[in-house]
Formats: C-alpha cells, sequence, structure tokens
C-alpha cells in the first residue's frame, strides 16, 4: 500500500524524509548568499610602493574563495631575465600573512618587511602562535567591514637583526612541506626565502642566512662568549686579536669566571713560558694577523677563514700542553719549534685515563723517541695524502682549524694497554727499541698475558724441537707449549694466533695442530694442521704479516715438513 501525503503534512513530517530533507537543504542553500569574504577583508597589508592597491584586492579576493591549501598569492617580477618572488601573501590558521622586498630606492632603508592580521575574536585569538600572541600589546586594530582586524608592520633593518630580531618573520607559522593543507603554499614562501636571502651579505659557510649581517666586529666571531663580563670594561667593536690579548686570556681566565671567553684558556698556563718565546711569539702574532686581514678582505665571504688561524694557535697550545704534561721541561723548547707541523697534525689521545703511565714514560722513553714517531706518521700520512689526488685520503681536513688531522690511533691503543699492564703488573721492562710497531705489539702481549688465562696444550705432533737442514738453512718445528707461548708466537710473525681463542682452544680439543717453523732461529711459517684417515693435510699456512707463500717456499716446507715427519716417526719406533 502506498500513501500520497498532502503538502501541509509533508512539510510537517519533513524530518521523517530523508529525500526530502535533502532536498529542502540543496534549496536553502541555493538562495542563502556565499559571503565575499569568509576569511575576511584586511586592510594595508602590504604597502602601495610594493603592490599597487587594485592588486592587493584582487589577491584578498582570491584568497577568500580558495580552499586551505591555496589560500597564497606570489608576486614575481623578471630581473636581469631571472623571476623572482618579490612579495607573497597567504592565509594560514586564521591569520593573514604578507612579507616583501624594499622597492629598488629603499634597498638601503631596510632588508624586508612583513605584516600579520587577525580578527579580533576570541576564537581567533586561542589559535594564534606564541609569535604573534606575545607581541599582542605592539599591534593595532583597524576596522575593516563589520570586523576589527589586529594587525601589525614591520620593515626590519639591519639594525633590528643586529639587535637580535633575527627570525623568519615571512613564515611566523613555520608552514611545513609535509602537510596537505600547506605543501603548495611551502614553495613560494621558500622562494621569497631565497630571495631574502640572495640580498644580504652570506657567509657561504654559515648555516644562518642572518650570521654576517650580525658579524659587526671581529670579537662577535672569535670569542665563545658575548654575554661575560670581560665586555664591562672593553670596547668590543675596537678588540682586535693579538699576541698580549692570547696570554691575558691563558692568564686571566678561569672556567669558573665570567671571564672564560675561549675555551679553556686557564688550561694552558702551564705552557705559557714555552709560548713566551721569540719562535712562538712572532708565530701566535702572525695567526693573530691571518684572522684579522680575512676579517677586513671586502672579498671573503667564508668565516672559516677568520676562524682557523686563531684557532689554530689553540689547537697548537693543546698540542704542547699534551707532551708537557708528560716529560715536562725536560722536554727541550726547541723540540716544539723543529716539529711544529708533525704537531699541529698528529693528534694523540695521552689523556686523563693514561696519567698514571706518565711517570713510566718519564722514566723510560727519552722525550726525542716520542717526536721521531709522530714525525714519521706525519710525513707517512702526508706522502698518503699526496698521493690522493682525487681525494680518497683516510683522515680528514678540520673545518676547525684548516688541518689534515691524523689521529695516531695505533699509539693511542699502545699507551691504553700500557696503562692495563701497568695496572696489573706494577711495571713494564721497556723494549730495547723505540719502534711503534714493535713496542705495541710487545705491550699488546703483554696486555693479553693479564686478560688470558696460560693454559697448557698438547705436543702430540713434536713434543720436542724437530730441527732439519735444508738448503745450508736449519729449519725448527715446534708446538707451542701454552697459550702465551701461542701469544708470544703472534706477536713475533705478527698474527692473530695468539689472541683469537678458537686456535688454541681448537688444539686443546685435538681438533686440529698448530706448528710453528723458524729459518735460521727467525720466526718465519704458522700453520694449522688436520688428521683425516691417517693422512694429514694443510689447513692454514700463513707467512710474517700473513703473508700468502710463493710457490718456491711452499715447495721447500712440503719437503722439509715431511722430513720432520720422518724423524718424529724415527723418535716413536726406537721408543
Amino acid at each position: 500500500m502506498e500513501f500520497r501525503l498532502p503538502a501541509n503534512l509533508q512539510t510537517k513530517l519533513v524530518a521523517y524524509d530523508p529525500q526530502l530533507k535533502a532536498l529542502v537543504r540543496t534549496k536553502k542553500e541555493s538562495t542563502t548568499k556565499k559571503s565575499k569574504y569568509p576569511l575576511g577583508n584586511p586592510v594595508d597589508l602590504i604597502p602601495d610602493d610594493i603592490i599597487p592597491a587594485t592588486a592587493l584586492q584582487n589577491a584578498i579576493d582570491s584568497i577568500n574563495q580558495h580552499a586551505a591549501p591555496d589560500r597564497y598569492r606570489e608576486f614575481v617580477k623578471v630581473v636581469n631575465e631571472v623571476t623572482i618572488t618579490y612579495a607573497i601573501l597567504y592565509h594560514y590558521e586564521q591569520v593573514w600573512y604578507a612579507a616583501w622586498l624594499p622597492p629598488a630606492n629603499k634597498e638601503t632603508d631596510y632588508i624586508y618587511g612583513y605584516t600579520y592580521a587577525y580578527k579580533d575574536t576570541a576564537t581567533t585569538r586561542k589559535a594564534l602562535p606564541y609569535a604573534i600572541n606575545h607581541l599582542k600589546d605592539d599591534c593595532i586594530s583597524k576596522p575593516s567591514g563589520r570586523c576589527t582586524f589586529v594587525t601589525y608592520t614591520q620593515q626590519v633593518t639591519k639594525q633590528d637583526v643586529i639587535n637580535g630580531k633575527d627570525t623568519r618573520n615571512w613564515n611566523i607559522p613555520d608552514v611545513s612541506a609535509w602537510a596537505k593543507k600547506s605543501r603548495r603554499l611551502h614553495e613560494p614562501i621558500n622562494r621569497f626565502e631565497e630571495q631574502v636571502r640572495i640580498s644580504i651579505p652570506q657567509w657561504e659557510d654559515s648555516r644562518t642566512m642572518f650570521e654576517r649581517i650580525k658579524t659587526t666586529c671581529i670579537a662577535d666571531l672569535l670569542t665563545s662568549n658575548h654575554n661575560t663580563e670581560y665586555w664591562t670594561t672593553r670596547n668590543k667593536s675596537q678588540w682586535l686579536p693579538s699576541l698580549d690579548v692570547v696570554f691575558n686570556f691563558i692568564k686571566e681566565d678561569d672556567t669558573n669566571s665570567a671571564y672564560n671567553i675561549i675555551e679553556n684558556g686557564a688550561a694552558y698556563k702551564s705552557i705559557l713560558h714555552i709560548l713566551d718565546t721569540p719562535f712562538f711569539r712572532k708565530w701566535i702574532q702572525n695567526k693573530c694577523n691571518e684572522s684579522i686581514e680575512s676579517f677586513n678582505n671586502p672579498d671573503n665571504d667564508a668565516k672559516v677563514n677568520i676562524l682557523q688561524p686563531w684557532n689554530v694557535i689553540f689547537h697548537l697550545c693543546s698540542q704542547i700542553k699534551t707532551i708537557h704534561d708528560i716529560w715536562g721541561d725536560k722536554c727541550p723548547l726547541d723540540y716544539y719549534q723543529t716539529n711544529l707541523n708533525a704537531l699541529l697534525s698528529v693528534t694523540v689521545d695521552l689523556s686523563y685515563r693514561n696519567k698514571s703511565s706518565f711517570p713510566w714514560l718519564v722514566q723510560h722513553m727519552p722525550v726525542a723517541s716520542f717526536f721521531t714517531w709522530i714525525n714519521k706518521f706525519h710525513e707517512a700520512k702526508e706522502t698518503e695524502r699526496q698521493a690522493s689526488p682525487n681525494g680518497h685520503y683516510r683522515y680528514y681536513k678540520s673545518t676547525h682549524t684548516g688541518l689534515y688531522i691524523n689521529p695516531f690511533i695505533e699509539l693511542n691503543d699502545t699507551m691504553s694497554m700500557v696503562q692495563t699492564v701497568l695496572e696489573s703488573k706494577g711495571e713494564l721492562a721497556p723494549p730495547k727499541r723505540w719502534r711503534i710497531t714493535e713496542f705495541h705489539d710487545y705491550v699488546q702481549a703483554e696486555a693479553w698475558k693479564i686478560s688470558n688465562v696460560n693454559e697448557g696444550l698438547p705436543q702430540d705432533l713434536f713434543p720436542a724441537p724437530v730441527k732439519v737442514q735444508h738448503n745450508e738453512q736449519q729449519w725448527t718445528f715446534i708446538q707451542p707449549i701454552d697459550t702465551h707461548q701461542l701469544a708470544a708466537w703472534g706477536q713475533a710473525v705478527r698474527n692473530c694466533v695468539g689472541n683469537a681463542t678458537g686456535y688454541a682452544e681448537g688444539v686443546r680439543k685435538k681438533q686440529h695442530f698448530i706448528v710453528l717453523c723458524m729459518i735460521d732461529n727467525k720466526p718465519q711459517f704458522t700453520v694449522q694442521l688436520k688428521v683425516s684417515m691417517g693422512m694429514m693435510t694443510v689447513d692454514q699456512i700463513a707467512g710474517v704479516s700473513n703473508a700468502r707463500l710463493t710457490d718456491e717456499q711452499r715447495e721447500d716446507y712440503t719437503q722439509v715438513f715431511g722430513q720432520a715427519l720422518q724423524q718424529r716417526e724415527e723418535v716413536l719406533a726406537s721408543s
């Protein structure tokens, strides 16, 4: 059954009729006039000498009719055949934002201008960014139609930036590139930002676009603490780096005082008498002069050219102090001068954790040997660097000092192990020769003995050394008697057989043999052998430093080892 409701009853029951209700809603919407300015029609967003009033109004009208992702207008012009964004207007989260570059005749008056405006309602005020809300007392009210807009406009000058107004005011809401509602808006904002960047002086190596403008004097770059009491009695604008300034920093600086305007200045008091010599006085002043010349050079666009000579001074102080902390005045002053390049390049970590090993070094190691080490290491790294024209160089060029820095890792490891041995045994016999590689291997073996218990190893194959004469050479085959002897062998032939626990463990479990071979009492070969079905085979064999055997060496070894096995067979047969 179906019943056609009378017209009045249809109206009365429209809430029960989904289709009729939708039709009524559509009719109401079609008769309701849309507001031309749902986002408002703010005034004075951009000066007339930047954007004519008619063009600005057209932009406001257009933005009012668009959805959130497209509520912006980018103003561009062609300069020297390049299209640039010189102004931008957008609406984002209930606030209007505008930013512009000064016209050609006012470029020296200000860097850029910006305005923000929002409806003076409680709802809008709750959604304001902090950067806007905390300046509400500086804003002015401007009526527009039926509503009132709160507006703020500023033309940001160079002095404003120097005084601290260095935020990106063309992007106060921090519009992101990833959000759906702002990803299209982000691009024109970035294009405007790039024009601001181009319009002002820049350090090419700065992370912030206003840093060069904020650098009003060389002290802004060279001193690390700009708010210290040091400046209450000094004129920062007239301050220049100099020998006297460096010495005063070292004499007066204290990490617990307000005078700490360079890092660890007071730490270098112990070496002041070394620096206060004709050679280093001249060297320090020359570095200060280099910084001043770079700062005054109008063609210099990199702040590192100013910073690096200054930083090198304190890098050298740190290097000298490292050596002086150990040998003190037992190190002749001329050693620091004649080894200057190595001192600047090679870094060693003779730090606090190795401090208790310093007396041992003073007692046993001539400071001349230490300088020989770092000079040879420096020369080797320089040769390596110069042989790598394409930049395939292991160590890095420090942006802090401009120097190629070569950490002496082998020496650092060695000193750490010296510390381990001294803490455990209380003594360590000095080496016969101060060669860094030999010293490292010697100390490594001693340190290994401390951390590894000495355990006996079976000697079923060669319980006593077997000697074989071959081509006027005496070959000797032995099995290591214990794990410490195996470690000593690994040190002698420079391989890991003594430190890798798997080799000794395999010998103990009789999974394989380790045979050590000497020729004329000099360590030569390390051999790992296995037995299967009565056959002994060489699993691994290596020369000194894991060198592979030549065909001739392999042939000799096969022949001589066969003779050693025969000798062992004869001993067993006669027992």
